[in-house]
């Protein structure tokens, strides 16, 4: 046990702190604890249980990555291309959280990260933050602005872009609470967003048109949280998650 001493001047009294600073010291390590138990190892690379997906859909590569699988599909004579074998989904709903992860994308790759989403309808229902490998994708498609990497998907394009060169890893961070949503790579700020600010259907905030039927503000604020399988080979790791 720790002992630490003070003398009472009034009362000219020697007092023991000992018992004080263990109780002080256990509080601090039991809160914690407590913090971290509420940080859920979402996939460390051992197995793929805590999501829900199709068959072969997702797979745990040599390096001990999750990787998307897909079919291929054969286009005219000299033509294959790959098709989605379907999302990776969170077995629980998440409102307010923390997620981490780490994500690696192929040249020209489009992925994403779903949140408060239903998986029955992730298109309309659902929030995506963009996964886009940007300087191949400019070879074989357009490049809208609020549809690039770390965009809030179809709404509000990111501030800054900090993404690593094509087959490196990147660091992500997604955070909500409430109506506010932050979005953080490789330990940049790049997108912030409240979503209170759309209230009209179809329309963001700067009078752009967006995909979406109903007014994002009016979108439940729980729900999963998905990995997009856009037929594209892409790379996620170590993901956690923390309530908040």
């Amino acid at each position: 046990m720790l002992h630490a001493f003070f003398v009472c001047r009034s009362c000219r009294v020697v007092r023991d702190l000992g018992p004080l600073l263990s109780a002080a010291i256990l509080l601090c390590h039991l809160a914690v604890s407590v913090h971290a138990a509420d940080r859920i190892e979402l996939f460390d690379g051992s197995d793929l249980k805590q999501f829900e997906f199709a068959d072969q859909a997702w797979l745990i590569a040599p390096d001990r990555s999750m990787t998307c699988g897909f079919k291929l599909i054969e286009q005219g004579a000299t033509k294959i291309r790959r098709r989605s074998l379907g999302y990776a989904w969170t077995k629980q709903n998440y409102e307010n959280f923390r997620l981490r992860l780490q994500y690696r994308l192929s040249s020209g790759a489009n992925s994403g990260v779903f949140f408060r989403t239903n998986p029955d309808d992730p298109v309309q229902q659902g929030f995506e933050i963009q996964l886009l490998e940007e300087v191949g994708y400019k070879q074989t498609g357009k490049l809208k602005t609020k549809n690039r990497n770390a965009a809030l998907y179809d709404c509000q394009a990111a501030r800054r872009h900090r993404q690593k060169p094509v087959g490196e890893w990147n660091h992500l961070m997604l955070e909500c609470v409430g109506p506010q949503i932050r979005v953080t790579i490789n330990g940049v700020l790049v997108n912030r967003v409240d979503i209170s600010k759309w209230d009209k259907p179809r329309t963001n905030p700067d009078g752009t048109q967006n995909k979406f039927r109903a007014a994002l503000s009016q979108l439940p604020r729980s729900g999963r949280i998905g990995l997009q399988n856009h037929g594209d080979p892409v790379w996620f790791r170590n993901i956690s998650i923390e309530t908040l």
